[in-house]
Order: C-alpha cells, then sequence, then structure tokens
C-alpha cells in the first residue's frame, strides 16, 4: 500500500504529526512556502530517522544528513515538493534526552 502526497496548489498537507514531542506546539497551521523545499523525499527501502534536537533525517540513500527547519511555533518541519511513502519504509524519531524540550515533528508538501 502506498501512500502519495504530491500536486497540492498553494495547501497544506501534513502527515505524522507530533512524534516525540514532550511539550506543546503552538496550533498556528504551517505554510509549506515559507519553508525551502528539500525536493522530492526519498524513495529507498529501509528505516528513516528523524532527530528533531538536531533538526536532521538520516536513512537509507542519504549520504548526508538532510536539514530540516524549525518552525516559529516550534514545530521540527521537513518540506519536500513530493512524498511518496511505501510499506517498506520506516519512520522513527530519535532525540537527545538532555532535559530539553524535543520539537513536535511535522512534514509539509507543497506544489
Amino acid at each position: 500500500m502506498r501512500c502519495v502526497l504530491s500536486g497540492v496548489s498553494r495547501s497544506v498537507a501534513v502527515l505524522a504529526v507530533l512524534v516525540g514531542g514532550a511539550g506543546r506546539a503552538g496550533a498556528a497551521p504551517l505554510n509549506p512556502l515559507d519553508f525551502a523545499s528539500l525536493g522530492a523525499f526519498p524513495t529507498a527501502a529501509g528505516t528513516f530517522s528523524f532527530d528533531t534536537s538536531n533538526l536532521t533525517l538520516t536513512g537509507p540513500g542519504i549520504t548526508t544528513p538532510i536539514q530540516g527547519s524549525l518552525s516559529t511555533t516550534g514545530v521540527a518541519v521537513f518540506d519536500f515538493n513530493a512524498i511518496t511513502v511505501a510499506s517498506d519504509q520506516v519512520f522513527v524519531s530519535q532525540y537527545s534526552f538532555s532535559g530539553v524540550t524535543t520539537p513536535p515533528l511535522a512534514f509539509t508538501v507543497a506544489g
């Protein structure tokens, strides 16, 4: 089974919201046009790891960690121009337990 998010015209598609965030995020909507696009989400099979403390994404086929952005409401945002999630992909959230509240996670897509 595949979940495909693409061609979203000036609207927000948010996938997998609030992973690992111990605190509350602001309720304001996220506008994908406020963030630089990271291109298409990687399509390789395997485990992708989001570190919301460092705003990085690592996983199969990613040679240098992909750098996300922190929204003004304190959400770790990874903005892509297309996301296709396959059944052979796994998503995990990793963050350090340094006593600091880690940001929640959002994927955004704009077309």
